[in-house]
């Protein structure tokens, strides 16, 4: 669970529904045509899919470091800017996460065919979060534009690796990309679909 990152309870799974429409917009290939190849170039036609996008916030405050002088008297001017009136901030940033699978990345060592059954490896979930600045809650701040844009920067590159880190979120995308490319493949004719951490090893390879 996320320490400093809150997940709204207005999360929403997408991919289970607009990607597998997306997908289905061109006809699978017929069963006795399908090979791996076609498997895989028939997936990357989406390219990336999103399968999960979720409301969050977080309070953030930000102390800008002071630009290093080139002279004794800049020294002082920015110790003097430092101690008698300091720039600092104190925000509450909202902003949608975005988490799913960059599909470019598979490739035929991620997916085994035999018949009508389908093992596949899914690439890592991505990240990608994207701030709300008219929702942005400035609690305190004295920051300057340039300071106050690199204090919700900061705020987002946080947010990014906390989500990154949080397994319960990871699951979800996770089966939620699973039930979208499952949908799709079993369209196409397979019938059993299985998502493994690894493909186990080829028969006499041990």
């Amino acid at each position: 669970m996320l320490k400093t990152l809150a997940v709204l309870v207005l999360g929403t799974l997408l991919g289970a529904g607009v990607v597998l429409a997306v997908l289905q917009t061109r006809p699978p290939p017929r069963v006795e045509e399908r090979d791996v190849p076609i498997v895989i170039e028939k997936i990357r036609e989406v390219a990336r899919l999103e399968s999960l996008t979720v409301l969050t916030f977080k309070k953030i405050s930000f102390e800008p470091e002071p630009t290093p002088a080139d002279s004794t008297v800049g020294e002082i001017a920015n110790w003097a800017s430092k101690t008698v009136y300091p720039r600092r901030g104190r925000l509450i940033l909202f902003a949608d996460v975005h988490m799913g699978l960059d599909l470019q990345k598979l490739d035929s060592n991620a997916i085994r065919s035999k018949g009508k059954k389908l093992q596949m490896v899914l690439p890592p979930i991505i990240t990608h979060v994207e701030l709300r600045p008219g929702d942005t809650e400035v609690v305190e701040s004295n920051l300057k534009a340039e300071q106050l844009a690199q204090m919700m920067e900061h705020g987002r590159r946080q947010m990014e690796v906390e989500v990154q880190r949080d397994p319960v979120l990871k699951a979800r995308a996770e089966q939620s990309a699973e039930r979208a490319l499952r949908a799709f493949l079993l369209s196409s004719g397979f019938e059993s679909v299985e998502f493994v951490p690894v493909l186990p090893p080829l028969p006499g390879n041990g």
